[in-house]
């Protein structure tokens, strides 16, 4: 039997919390298959026009992405007759990794930004056909 000190215990304590609580990428970022399933997700959220809440929802429960990815684990026999069941494995393997949250809140702010510049643009489209309008403008010439 060995006999340990309480500084090595202790450390190896330390070390085990420094493990748990880790922010360091000791596995791979990503994978092709990962940001896809993730995009597609976004993609969803996008469709919907949710971007806002559903970056608020993420910043705020990102620390627990790798528990989110075991309930869904957990559900995947129920909700396997809602939805895809390949769709469904594929971003439960994504969302156990570290980077998948912040890649989707990425995804959902480039989108997000894009349709506002889009918006912004069909705007001042529509602005200036209506001031022209009121000065009596052609269009065509």
């Amino acid at each position: 039997m060995t006999v340990t000190s309480v500084s090595e215990k202790k450390m190896s304590f330390v070390e085990k919390l420094k493990h748990a609580f880790g922010i360091g990428y000791e596995e791979p970022l990503l994978e092709k298959s990962d940001e896809e399933a993730i995009m597609r997700v976004g993609d969803l959220i996008v469709h919907r026009r949710l971007e806002v809440p559903a970056i608020m929802a993420l910043e705020s429960l990102r620390p627990m992405n790798f528990l989110a990815s075991q309930v869904m684990v957990m559900l995947q026999p129920f909700l396997g007759f809602v939805t895809d069941d390949s769709f469904f494995v594929s971003c439960q393997a994504a969302f156990e990794k570290r980077d998948s949250v912040n890649f989707l809140i990425e995804y959902l702010e480039d989108r997000l930004n894009d349709r506002k510049r889009s918006e912004k643009v069909g705007l001042s489209a529509v602005d200036n056909e209506k001031r022209n309008d009121e000065r009596g403008v052609d269009g065509e010439s």
